[in-house]
């Protein structure tokens, strides 16, 4: 193995070691576990539903307009936030 294989490698590694210690952080503060992931949904899914952009829903999530979570690449609202978002405020 050359010098820049095992240095692509080991960015890889790094890379994955980040994004296993956000999931971790992001478990540790209230965020989904496996028994209650299919309380979730995935920005993309709610754009699909007719939803705002993702891009919208990604920015509104870190900026804590709206409630969600990132795990990994992912960005997620939880099925019960959704609903209230959805609802009208009269």
């Amino acid at each position: 193995m050359t010098k820049e294989q095992q240095a692509t490698e080991l960015q890889e590694i790094k890379k994955a070691l980040r994004e296993l210690k956000e999931a971790v952080n992001a478990m540790q503060d209230g965020a989904p576990t496996p028994h209650n992931m299919n309380e979730l949904v995935t920005i993309n899914a709610l754009a699909k539903m007719g939803g705002p952009h993702p891009q919208t829903l990604r920015r509104m999530i870190q900026n804590g307009e709206i409630p969600g979570v990132r795990i990994g690449r992912k960005y997620f609202i939880r099925k019960a936030e959704l609903e209230k978002l959805l609802t009208p405020k009269i």
